[in-house]
């Protein structure tokens, strides 16, 4: 998905859309209240200027106090919006946005709950109470008791609705914010304010349960009481009890039975939500044994049947990383992971190192199989750590000997006195593991030869298969150069071109200029000592 360099909508916009849709709401319930209360209470005409009066003053509160509040709760996340449009945020700015963005909805419910709330249905109450103490409005304690009623049910229903119309309003800058806040850090995520499944659709759905109840219900005994007064029935309180009573029963048990219904549903809804989330939090831990149990046959079936699905990928994509890292050193798995399997050629510098087992053949004929193959690994578990340590790494093994790379394919200025320190290295490790064989296998001896120079480092071979490898005369080189210490009888060699490039290689020993196969010419090689 592409990443604008803006947010879809400028500061100024986003503000005012967010204005225009919290006055509608605010003034809308504000209005939807007062045609309920009209049509639930008999209203005479000399009570309706009045009322009227209040309504349209209590009105203009209440869009002022959703203007100011609107204003002030979206002041942070104006603010980064004004400053992205000048230049790029910073990364804490930007993962502040898209926090604020995220929890706005929820700080929405907290405002029509305090600002489009609180000041403008104080001040109602307050000249309602005066008036009825004056004798202006002679309600009854019940008429008093609806208004309190529907002032709960509609500030209520308003934040519900404005939650969900925001957050439609909000998803395309949220998206944008998203992706450009990337990871969130542990500091970050705690300043999210959680709302779970369970919680939003019990709550949400019960209100919805009761909010038609208590209208029908408070409508009804309004209702009642007003048909008592027509037939001259002041006190309709020996009436209006047992017809409360028998209504109330039935709603009681039917709302109990509701609830119940409600809170399985959404413990069915949330619970495999819930459990899926903890099964995610594993597998980013490097847990990949999670298996999520299929109990239903709906779309949560689908979900976790998906989620194992994707787990068992990544338990063989492990698998195979793990074996590819056995085979190839990590830096080469790095870039065939970011390049593909087929590496391009490319000219390097580099050194490459030769190590052979002397007497193979007849310690092979003396030792079982098995035994050999012991010898071998041993050696091998010995020796490739010390190699890796330096940045080097084993291309191929040949049986009874390797092929050792440095400087590829990480470049390093310092590969051949890298290589040269690794020769010494192995050779007193082998030392130490004959003092350890002594008596239980033959003492091993073994040959190293070293050169560096310029070569072709690349993926060579069918389309079907290929291998990372190097070609050019500095391998043919090393591995002459290996062959050359069974006749001179020494234990290292090494290049003219690794003496002159390693700089201080210690101890050493200029041979006499040797003729090796594939050279004209006697090429000199020096004996580490």
């Amino acid at each position: 998905m592409s990443i604008h360099t803006l947010p879809p909508l400028s500061a100024q916009a986003l503000q005012t859309k967010l204005l225009r849709l919290g006055l509608i709401y605010g003034g809308g319930a504000f209005i939807l209240n007062g045609v309920l209360f009209f049509i639930m209470v008999a209203v005479t005409t000399a009570q309706l200027p009045l009322l009227s009066f209040i309504t349209m003053g209590v009105l203009i509160t209440v869009l002022i106090s959703d203007y100011v509040g609107i204003k002030l709760s979206f002041e942070p996340i104006y603010r980064h919006l004004k400053a992205l449009e000048q230049s790029p945020l910073s990364s804490e700015a930007r993962q502040d946005l898209y926090i604020r963005l995220l929890n706005y909805p929820i700080n929405t419910v907290f405002r029509v709950f305090t600002f489009h709330t609180l000041p403008p249905y104080a001040v109602l109450l307050i000249m309602m109470t005066y008036l009825i103490y004056i004798g202006l409005l002679p309600w009854s304690l019940v008429e008093y008791s609806i208004i309190m009623t529907l002032l709960v049910v509609g500030v209520a229903t308003h934040a519900i609705l404005e939650y969900f119309a925001v957050k439609r309003l909000l998803y395309p800058s949220l998206l944008y914010a998203y992706y450009q806040a990337g990871d969130l850090s542990a500091t970050a995520r705690k300043r999210i304010i959680s709302l779970g499944i369970y919680r939003r659709l019990f709550t949400l759905s019960v209100w919805l349960m009761l909010v038609p109840v208590t209208v029908l219900g408070i409508t009804l005994i309004i209702r009642v009481a007003n048909t008592f007064q027509m037939f001259d029935i002041d006190d309709a309180t020996p009436y209006l009890l047992p017809l409360m009573m028998t209504a109330f029963a039935p709603v009681v048990v039917i709302g109990g039975v509701m609830v119940i219904v409600i809170r399985h549903i959404a413990t069915e809804i949330a619970n495999p939500t819930d459990e899926l989330v903890k099964a995610m939090q594993l597998v980013a831990d490097g847990q990949l044994d999670v298996l999520l149990p299929i109990t239903t046959a709906d779309e949560f079936a689908e979900l976790n049947h998906g989620f194992n699905q994707m787990v068992k990928g990544l338990q063989e994509r492990e698998r195979l990383h793990d074996a590819f890292g056995r085979y190839i050193s990590p830096e080469l798995a790095m870039r065939v992971r970011e390049q593909g399997a087929s590496l391009s050629a490319q000219m390097m510098n580099a050194s490459v190192m030769f190590v052979d087992i002397r007497n193979y053949t007849a310690m092979a004929e003396k030792l079982s199989p098995i035994e050999v193959v012991t010898i071998l690994n041993r050696f091998f578990a010995l020796v490739e750590p010390l190699i890796q340590q330096q940045g080097g790494w084993i291309n191929k093994f040949l049986g009874d000997g390797f092929m050792v790379l440095f400087g590829v394919p990480v470049p390093y200025d310092d590969h051949a006195k890298r290589a040269v320190m690794v020769a010494r290295q192995i050779r007193d490790a082998l030392a130490d593991l004959n003092i350890q064989h002594a008596g239980q296998f033959p003492s091993l001896s073994i040959g190293i030869g070293i050169d560096c120079g310029d070569l072709v480092a690349g993926s060579i071979g069918s389309p079907d298969r290929i291998e990372y490898t190097v070609i050019g005369d500095v391998v043919n080189i090393a591995s002459r150069i290996e062959s050359l210490n069974k006749e001179l009888g020494t234990t290292i060699l090494i290049s003219e071109a690794v003496y002159l490039s390693a700089g201080d290689i210690g101890d050493n020993r200029e041979m006499p200029p040797t003729s090796v196969k594939g050279k004209s010419v006697p090429i000199r090689v020096y004996a580490l000592d």
